[in-house]
């Protein structure tokens, strides 16, 4: 498994051409699940498994209807499954939070929450694509991991 960095307060992934690190131990064990593809915790209402229980758990809820996490604005009934959704919802729907990172391009009037979101988008405007496709006669390329993820189950059969 990975090991623990005392002077960064971090854990590492172990695998050799990975660098990947996380400020808790139950990140670094959800990582490790994509390079050994393992996914120990089944759901006992449809055919999907998950890497860790918080996973499944969170899952089940969809199969339940059950939302927890309730928004306490006055006036709105919203309820959603993660209070990670809550947030989402309360910063874009409430909070009117005024866009932090804004698009530096000529004529591009485009801005965004998150410092990484605007990464990407100027790879758009540079034409750069950083991750490519590796299955054998696939030229795809992609600006984001989680893109090229979504893309490798196209490969796997799962899209």
């Amino acid at each position: 498994m990975g090991e623990r960095l005392k002077s960064q307060k971090s854990y590492v992934c172990s695998f050799s051409d990975c660098k990947a690190t996380f400020s808790k131990s139950w990140k670094l064990e959800a990582h490790l699940c994509k390079h050994t593809g393992l996914k120990p915790f089944s759901c006992e209402n449809c055919d999907k498994s998950f890497c860790t229980r918080y996973q499944l758990t969170r899952h089940e809820l969809a199969h339940s209807g059950e939302k927890p996490y309730k928004c306490l604005a006055q006036g709105c009934s919203e309820a959603f499954i993660t209070n990670a959704d809550l947030k989402n919802h309360m910063a874009r729907v409430h909070q009117h939070q005024e866009k932090r990172y804004k698009c530096d391009q000529k004529g591009c009037r485009k801005d965004f929450n998150k410092r990484n979101q605007l990464k990407v988008h100027m790879c758009e405007h540079q034409q750069i694509l950083p991750f490519h496709c590796t299955v054998s006669g696939c030229t795809r390329e992609f600006p984001t991991h989680g893109k090229l993820k979504h893309h490798e189950k196209v490969h796997q059969g799962y899209l």
